[in-house]
This record gives structure tokens, C-alpha cells and sequence, in this order.
């Protein structure tokens, strides 16, 4: 029996920005690296997105970051949700300021619309759909399309009631 490879680990220390330390902080002291990736000790991600989407979707790679912390940050947005702490350094705070707090994940995924969207992944993976006689699948397609327009109508439905919506995320320095 194969065992499938492990993902490829990368580098993506922001080394070329200013105020990033790679380095240590001499002998005898405990130095924090960034967990910009949600690898503190040695975990991993949890998860993509706010959970949204699994490990599966993570791909080949798995990022990590060498530099030391430079302090503990919390994302959070207006309606109140917050993000667990996280040791980041310089390089990932100006990175995550810039371009990756355009959203929070559950406002955009409430439960009611991560539910629809499962209804609607559980439909695509039907086995009808894709084996059988050739008239059967067509029907079976056809069935499918439309149950899958009426789960759209109702994640449409939650946009337009508030509950799917965007908030921007914002992320504080925390002791």
C-alpha cells in the first residue's frame, strides 16, 4: 500500500519588508515566530475561511512563516465577531491590513447559507448524475438544476434579508 505524500512546506516569510526579523533574540531568550499561517506549535490550519472551506482545499502546500513575532493581533469586525489571537510579525500585519481583511468569514457564511451551500454540494455529487443510462443522467440533471435554482432563490433570499453580508475586518494589537 502507497502512502500519499505530505504537502510541500514553503517559505513565505515577508523577509523583504522593512522591520521584519528572522533572527533570534539572543541566548537564553524565548523567541515567538509569526503564526500568520495558524502554525503555533506545530498544529497547522484549522480550517480556511472561517471554516467555510476544509484541509482538502488547501492544496499541495503548506505555507509557514520564520520571522518572530512582533505582538499578538486579533481580527474583528462590527457585528462583534472575533478571531482567536495570533502571534504575527511586522511583515504579515502590513499584508493582512492591506489585502486580507476584506471580509469576515461568518458574516459572508452564516450557518443558514454554509447549510445551503452544503445542500447544494450534496446535490453535485449525486451518483445519478453521472452514471446510468444516458436518459436517465439527462433527467436526473435536469432535476438537479432546478433544485439547485431554488437553493440559489434562498441564499439570494439571505443577501437581500441581511443575514449573508460583508463586514470588513479589522485587526488590533492585543496584550
Amino acid at each position: 500500500m502507497s502512502q500519499r505524500p505530505g504537502p510541500d512546506v514553503l517559505d513565505n516569510t515577508p523577509w523583504w519588508l522593512p522591520e521584519v526579523t528572522t533572527s533570534g533574540g539572543g541566548d537564553g531568550l524565548v523567541v515567538v515566530r509569526c503564526s500568520a499561517y495558524e502554525t503555533a506549535n506545530g498544529q497547522g490550519p484549522r480550517h480556511l475561511e472561517g471554516g467555510f472551506y476544509g484541509l482538502e482545499s488547501l492544496g499541495p502546500h503548506v505555507w509557514i512563516c520564520t520571522a518572530r513575532s512582533d505582538g499578538r493581533f486579533r481580527m474583528s469586525c462590527r457585528c462583534g465577531h472575533r478571531g482567536q489571537p495570533q502571534d504575527l510579525c511586522n511583515g504579515h500585519v502590513a499584508m493582512i491590513r492591506k489585502r486580507a481583511s476584506g471580509v469576515c468569514p461568518p458574516c459572508v457564511h452564516p450557518p443558514a447559507e454554509r447549510e445551503l451551500q452544503e445542500k447544494m454540494e450534496r446535490i453535485r455529487k449525486r451518483p445519478e448524475l453521472y452514471t446510468g443510462p444516458p436518459d436517465e443522467i439527462d433527467r436526473a440533471r435536469r432535476k438537479a438544476v432546478s433544485e439547485l435554482w431554488d437553493i440559489q432563490h434562498a441564499v439570494d433570499e439571505l443577501v437581500a434579508r441581511g443575514i449573508v453580508h460583508r463586514c470588513q475586518l479589522e485587526l488590533r494589537e492585543v496584550s
